[in-house]
């Protein structure tokens, strides 16, 4: 069989647009590939001097714009503006910096890509859509190491949480609390990923590693196609960066409904710790627990951090356990404040309060009690 020169181009552009893991969107009818950008690594630390190479492949000659954006569509580099190419392959660099010069935080950055020529306009734009929510991913604690071990079958952003769960012995429905946010909702590369846990709560006080009820949920939505992580930079995070940018956002895809994170903006996706007082008891140090006066424990439930504002303004629901006993299910307050009480066995309890957001995120918060002049 006889295969043309423009053939030959148009299985060389897809097999290096497969082996990076891009998936090409074709205009209906079209005997050229559409505009891609595939980038030469998927990791790299701009501390270290590293660098990122960018493949842009041009169906046809004309004057090409090469945007990197934030995880939310915000522009951090420009590195081509009205370039003239030539139509097949162009390579660019990026040194992982702002065009102010400055190291970007450590995230997952997309490229945006336009093509003008005297036929037609192209853009290269796949965070400009709806991302894909993968499939459960399934983790592995060991205790000896403290690390959990997952697989993701493509880059993605990680939510990690470790909780409870029991099973009930007549419903057969498995139940119990988020008391740790592990992973933040932060970019991971595919494959086998490693994350070290100390074992403790969100808060640090109460060590879950040893439970037999210890479960671990290990949600993901991909990157988008052609996405770079960088790593390294301990002097800005993207929530510093996010106070910081100006001008609108490239992204103009809307959630019609958000759920499970999507459409979220840093600030709204990243899940706040929640804090617990105590409003009838004594710390008692050395047990790491608090003694409380009377027969119910009465807690002040507080959303606290930098994303405790956004978070608040999303509509929730607040799951009350003791143990891994749910004790109550409501609606979230309109403010950042919730005030709960929990009646109180006998013994040394786990008492934990789970903040959740319609929109995904979950604030989880726990605390050790006793009843005064028990044991």
């Amino acid at each position: 069989m006889k295969v043309t020169m423009n053939e030959r181009h148009r299985l060389r552009t897809t097999l290096l647009a497969l082996a990076a893991g891009v998936y090409l969107a074709l205009p209906a009818g079209a005997a050229t590939p559409a505009l891609t950008v595939v980038p030469k690594v998927a990791e790299f630390s701009p501390v270290l001097g590293q660098h990122a190479g960018f493949i842009v492949e041009s169906p046809r000659a004309g004057k090409l714009t090469l945007e990197i954006l934030d995880r939310d569509g915000y522009l951090v580099r420009t590195l081509a503006k009205g370039t003239k190419v030539r139509k097949g392959r162009t390579e660019f660099r990026w040194d992982g910096k702002l065009d102010s010069g400055e190291m970007v935080p450590d995230e997952a950055y997309s490229t945006r890509a336009v093509l003008e020529s005297e036929r037609k306009r192209m853009e290269w734009f796949p965070a400009n859509r709806e991302l894909e929510m993968l499939e459960a991913v399934h983790g592995t604690w060991d205790p000896a190491s403290g690390t959990l071990t997952y697989t993701l079958p493509k880059a993605a952003r990680v939510h990690a949480q470790i909780g409870y769960l029991r099973e009930d012995p007549e419903t057969k429905k498995r139940d119990g609390p988020v008391l740790k946010t592990l992973v933040n909702r932060q970019p991971r590369v595919a494959g086998k990923t490693v994350e070290v846990w100390n074992g403790f709560d969100e808060g640090n006080t109460v060590y879950l590693g040893s439970s037999p009820d210890l479960s671990m949920s290990v949600m993901a939505t991909a990157l988008p196609a052609g996405a770079v992580i960088t790593s390294g930079n301990r002097r800005m995070t993207i929530l510093e960066w996010a106070k910081r940018r100006t001008g609108p956002s490239r992204i103009t895809w809307k959630a019609a409904h958000i759920h499970h994170h999507s459409g979220l903006t840093a600030e709204q996706d990243l899940s706040p710790p929640l804090k617990l007082e105590v409003e009838n008891g004594t710390w008692k140090e050395a047990g790491k627990l608090w003694e409380v006066n009377g027969d119910a424990v009465n807690l002040v439930a507080k959303p606290s951090g930098e994303t405790a504002g956004a978070f608040c303004a999303q509509p929730g629901t607040l799951h009350v356990f003791r143990g891994v006993m749910r004790m109550k299910e409501e609606p979230a307050p309109s403010g950042c404040e919730a005030k709960v009480m929990v009646p109180l066995g006998s013994g040394i309890e786990l008492i934990a309060v789970d903040w959740s957001s319609a929109y995904g995120p979950t604030a989880p918060g726990v605390v050790r009690v006793r009843k005064a002049g028990t044991k």
